[in-house]
């Protein structure tokens, strides 16, 4: 067999197989582009195969005529002798420029699909870090059964909630829990409401076993989707299954603004029955002592039913025997947002009044007391 027939029957077959996995691979951006360059690669083919046809006499039967014709042809390319060579060098330098053009494009694809590839490796792992990754809630009976009130309350969860101020809050956090003194005990760390999986990434992300659980199923299913342990339940029915000293930690963050006050003093005497000796809970909550805050930035949230200040929060946890160990207030107004000339005693006592931190964190610490355990008002 002729080596030149062998060549173009493996490049037709290779070419055969690349249209096959084009067609049935997912669609792409680059899928255009593809298929121009497969076009191109086709035509390239077929200049290939046209090129040594030039100036020769095409197959024919053995007749009289057709010898006739050979002889013909053959007096015409003595006649351009000198013309005939120099059209198939133009022709095979066509065909080798079309070849490399191919080449060159081909490579080009390839390196586009790494960017590609590249690209959304990077786009995936900055939304993870920034905590705010939109993932398509999966099929499942969670969406199912889910209101469509669910699926508004993370979207404005998402979006509303700034992610890198987030990020910053829930690394703070991170450093004052894992700096107390007395340290607090190995155990699970339970995110109760635990929204769209920020303050639970950061948990699992530095090592720390974890959980989460949320009455929104719009929400759980995004957290599961991160790959984030978490639970759809209702919080109070949830921890009243749990056995006591359970948890190292326990994050109510955004929560004690979600519910009448009853329903938050159940929470609580739960979440202090399953805590560990030593271990922490995490309070995070709009600050009412802001006006502006209290009449505007509280009610940004989907779910919420009444401010909660920062007095009657401590007050609350240290009814059952926890010990406040930390105090931070978030979000505090810029310089150029209060009122000018603060230097004036009225004018700060008002910008105090208007534009104070916009919400607070408190750490409360649960360890033995002699004479009133924390089980007494449990």
């Amino acid at each position: 067999m002729n080596p030149k027939e062998v060549v173009n029957q493996i490049r037709a077959r290779v070419i055969r197989e690349e249209a096959r996995r084009s067609a049935t691979a997912p669609d792409s951006a680059l899928d255009p582009l593809r298929e121009r360059i497969k076009r191109l690669r086709i035509s390239c083919e077929k200049l290939y195969e046209l090129r040594n046809s030039v100036g020769r006499m095409p197959p024919s039967p053995e007749t009289r005529r057709a010898q006739i014709g050979a002889r013909a042809v053959r007096m015409v390319q003595r006649l351009l002798f000198w013309y005939s060579p120099q059209v198939n060098r133009v022709h095979d330098a066509n065909t080798v420029v079309a070849d490399n053009v191919c080449l060159a494009l081909e490579e080009q694809e390839a390196a586009l699909e790494r960017l590609s590839a590249e690209l959304s490796r990077i786009c995936a792992e900055t939304r993870l870090r920034a905590g705010v990754e939109r993932v398509r809630p999966p099929d499942s009976s969670l969406v199912a059964s889910s209101s469509g009130f669910d699926a508004f309350a993370l979207a404005m969860e998402c979006d509303l909630r700034t992610s890198g101020h987030r990020h910053h809050h829930c690394q703070q956090y991170m450093d004052m829990i894992e700096t107390q003194v007395p340290p607090v005990p190995p155990g699970v760390w339970l995110d109760v409401a635990s929204g769209n999986g920020d303050w639970l990434a950061a948990v699992k992300a530095a090592g720390h076993a974890c959980a989460g659980i949320d009455g929104n199923a719009s929400a759980v299913a995004h957290a599961q989707a991160l790959g984030l342990p978490v639970e759809h339940a209702d919080a109070l029915t949830y921890l009243r299954g749990c056995p006591d000293s359970q948890f190292a930690v326990i994050a109510l963050v955004r929560v004690a603004g979600r519910l009448p006050m009853p329903s938050l003093f159940a929470l609580v005497r739960e979440a202090v029955r399953t805590l560990k000796p030593g271990g922490t809970i995490l309070l995070e909550s709009p600050d009412p002592a802001s006006a502006l805050a209290a009449c505007q930035d509280c009610w940004a949230e989907a779910s919420f039913v009444r401010p909660l200040p920062v007095a009657t929060a401590e007050y609350l946890l240290q009814y059952f025997g926890l010990r406040i160990s930390a105090r931070h207030f978030l979000d505090a107004y810029s310089n150029e947002e209060v009122l000018p000339f603060s230097e004036l005693e009225f004018v700060r006592r008002l910008n105090e009044a208007l534009y104070g931190p916009r919400a607070y964190a408190l750490l409360a610490q649960r360890e033995p007391q002699p004479g009133l355990p924390p089980e007494a008002r449990l």
